[in-house]
């Protein structure tokens, strides 16, 4: 005969639910007991423990937030795919041609060649002489782009993290439309996740105009080629005829996107002529490829003979998960290090991770002039918050910090003294650092780093200063929040 558990009012309940809350607390503890080695072994110190903390405290929340967000970056089959673009993409005599245009040592001050050397070797690529370029800010560019477009004999291949189906993204998509109506293949890879209402409306309509329109990285929860549902393409690239190439942090859509909170998006963009096309249009088909599985055999219009059209020296830093796994993370620490006089650096979102951050902390105490400038609202609470204890340590060691109050200021910019530049899609972040996949430009001499200072430097216009004083006057609930967000940092 059962017995029946009682309650306290003496009426009885049925013996399956006592037991319910010791089946609940047995759930969790085996959670615990198979996450805690899992995490220790395959994550970063600081990853792991916030990963741990979460797990420890919620286990249940922790799993499934872990199933979704913490495991290995890359999947098996992402891998191979990755692999087979590289092998397709990257032939001998395709990499032989660039070579020709690699830049000689001479051409680079001696301070600056193991940085060159370093990105060379994290990022695949290598420095190339006889480019020219010119940066576009976000009210010109799309008008600028469109021109491209207009002007195009072969292809235009588009990469981009958003394209939105809006004002912009039509004017785009329209561009494109007359460009496959004269012949000329258009291709366009945009971020599953970042333009996932794209593809239900505007992409059908272009794919009807003959351009081909594929998503990279989809996002769905049990897609097999990934590992992580959040790993993202950020990167922004535009090849034209395999001689024009744009590059930077804007994506295809209004600028006034989410003005109501945030104001109107500020972007820059690079448009580049030269042997850095061809090393742009390799890169754009190693995302391809890896998406698509295919690589179009019209190699000489695709890849047509570099021309030198001016005396920049440059060099594309492609990054994310796989072989390029941390290549932008490891070239702006190297580039901070060699700072002697200033640092210029402009973001959206600053959570270093603690190498970056001692390198800026020790240069700034050193003497040299760090100039840090960012929004004073961003679209990510959490990462304001987290940054907060970021700024705290930069300017208790002498750093400015700058706070930019006119519109969402979405650049990724840095300058070292009157030398280097770093451009691209690569915030200052951990997820730029490890999990997305970025392209920035690594960038040598006084032509490009003194016009790519003051630019950055009109944005002080719009800022107002940061001090210490204003961080240790915030309520002492806001700094529990900031420091509780600065917890979770290591996986933002």
């Amino acid at each position: 005969m059962l017995l029946l558990a009682q309650t306290d009012s003496g009426d009885s309940v049925e013996p399956w639910k006592a037991w319910v809350p010791l089946g609940y607390l047995l759930v969790e503890w085996a959670i615990r007991l198979i996450l805690a080695p899992i995490i220790i072994r395959k994550h970063s110190a600081g990853e792991a423990m916030a990963w741990l903390a979460l797990a420890l405290f919620q286990p249940i929340p922790g799993a499934i937030l872990y199933a979704a967000f913490g495991r290995q970056l890359l999947g098996r089959r992402r891998v191979k795919a990755n692999q087979r673009a590289a092998k397709l993409v990257e032939t001998v005599e395709r990499l032989n041609a660039l070579e020709e245009h690699s830049a000689p040592q001479d051409a680079i001050d001696p301070p600056y060649r193991d940085l060159f050397r370093l990105a060379t070797m994290v990022g695949g690529t290598r420095p190339l002489h006889g480019n020219a370029g010119e940066v576009i800010d976000s009210d010109r560019y799309i008008d600028r782009l469109v021109q491209d477009i207009d002007a195009s004999r072969h292809h235009v291949h588009l990469l981009t993290y958003i394209y939105r189906d809006d004002a912009t993204g039509r004017k785009v998509a329209e561009a494109l439309g007359r460009a496959a109506k004269r012949g000329v293949a258009c291709r366009v890879l945009a971020d599953g996740s970042g333009s996932a209402d794209f593809f239900g409306t505007l992409a059908p309509k272009m794919r009807e105009h003959g351009i081909e329109v594929r998503d990279a990285l989809p996002s769905k929860y049990f897609r097999r080629t990934l590992a992580r549902i959040d790993v993202r393409n950020h990167r922004k690239l535009v090849v034209i005829d395999g001689a024009i190439a744009h590059t930077g942090s804007q994506n295809i859509c209004d600028l006034d996107y989410g003005y109501g909170r945030y104001g109107r998006w500020i972007d820059l963009t690079a448009r580049l002529t030269g042997p850095m096309a061809m090393q742009m249009q390799l890169l754009f088909f190693e995302d391809w490829v890896a998406e698509t599985g295919e690589m179009p055999a019209d190699d000489h219009s695709l890849f047509p003979t570099p021309e030198h059209t001016g005396t920049i020296v440059a060099q594309a830093i492609p990054s994310g998960p796989g072989r390029r796994e941390e290549a932008f993370r490891d070239v702006i620490l190297s580039a901070i290090n060699e700072a002697n006089d200033r640092i210029v650096m402009v973001t959206p979102y600053l959570i270093p991770d603690p190498p970056t951050q001692l390198a800026l902390r020790l240069r700034a105490t050193a003497g040299v002039r760090v100039d840090v400038i960012i929004p004073e609202k961003t679209n990510s609470f959490l990462v304001n918050a987290a940054a907060k204890s970021v700024l705290e340590d930069l300017i208790n060691a002498g750093a400015k910090v700058h706070l930019h109050r006119k519109g969402l200021l979405h650049v990724k910019a840095l300058t070292i003294d009157e030398s280097l530049t770093v451009f691209g899609s690569g915030n200052f972040d951990r997820r730029s650092f490890r999990l997305n996949y970025e392209l920035n430009l690594l960038a040598h001499g006084k032509d490009v780093a003194l016009p790519m200072r003051h630019t950055l430097e009109q944005y002080l216009k719009d800022c107002r200063p940061l001090h210490a004083e204003e961080l240790a006057s915030r309520p002492w609930i806001q700094k529990l929040a900031d420091d509780t967000a600065k917890l979770v940092s290591p996986l933002l």
